[in-house]
């Protein structure tokens, strides 16, 4: 290992120890050819079996999600509108029940008031009947 002492406006930043792998011999063109076929070779072997390790890994994401059966965009989807719309359907309906109950305490008091103009017309009748 080597460092070498790098300046910036002439004042020197700590040295950074460089691994060379082989001995250095100056100019180090031997290591340097080497790293470079070693690269280029590495390279080969990465893009030839990145299409092989990409598919296998779709493989088992897709046979773990199909084997727990975990929902999908779509399924997602699908229960976010069905929600959606019954929360519509919900609303609609406490809307109208509201709407019914108003109503209904409107005809209560008007039933009430015919019950009791009822009753005033049955002892106007009674009263009539014992008269005559």
């Amino acid at each position: 290992m080597r460092s070498h002492a790098v300046t910036i406006d002439n004042r020197p930043l700590p040295s950074v120890p460089i691994h060379r792998g082989l001995k250095d011999n100056g100019d180090n063109t031997e290591a340097n050819l080497l790293g470079s076929t070693r690269d280029y070779l590495r390279s080969i072997v990465t893009d030839a079996a990145l299409p092989v390790s990409r598919q296998l890994l779709e493989d088992v994401v897709m046979e773990t999600l199909t084997d727990r059966q975990v929902p999908n965009r779509t399924d997602y989807k699908e229960l976010r509108d069905t929600v959606n719309q019954m929360r519509g359907q919900a609303s609609n309906a406490a809307s109208g029940t509201r709407k019914v109950e108003k109503r209904m305490v409107k005809l209560e008091a008007q039933v009430a008031e015919l019950l009791e103009e009822r009753a005033l017309l049955l002892k106007r009748l009674e009263a009539l009947e014992k008269g005559a």
